[in-house]
């Protein structure tokens, strides 16, 4: 029983270290931000000449999504932080944490 606890506790600490590997911060200087109000209602990012930073190794990596599991007022927040950086002219910070519809999932961010 011991060592099964040991197991158990050994495996959640390298998942857990995994998640926090996957996680990133990245600059944004110069993008496009969209937000579809049809259907999936998805709030996107897209680099505009660098490459989609894709620390989670996710399949689709041409763009950034902000998740639709976040909180609504969250993802509301957000895109005001990505739209005042885009209207000053600012870069925005962003932070990565998984995938979010096969792309880098936007999480945090605001302007630098």
């Amino acid at each position: 029983m011991k060592t099964k606890i040991v197991h158990i506790l050994a495996a959640t600490v390298l998942s857990l270290h995994a998640a926090a590997a996957s996680a990133q911060w990245a600059q944004l200087s110069s993008f496009q931000l969209w937000s579809t109000t049809y259907g999936d209602e998805k709030i996107r990012v897209v680099p505009v000449g660098v490459a989609v930073f894709n620390p989670s190794a996710c399949p689709e990596p041409d763009s950034y999504f902000v998740p639709t599991t976040l909180p609504q007022e969250s993802q509301r927040r957000i895109f005001a932080t990505l739209l005042t950086a885009k209207t000053m002219a600012r870069n925005a910070i962003v932070y990565l944490n998984g995938c979010e519809s096969g792309r880098p999932a936007l999480v945090t961010a605001y302007v630098e």
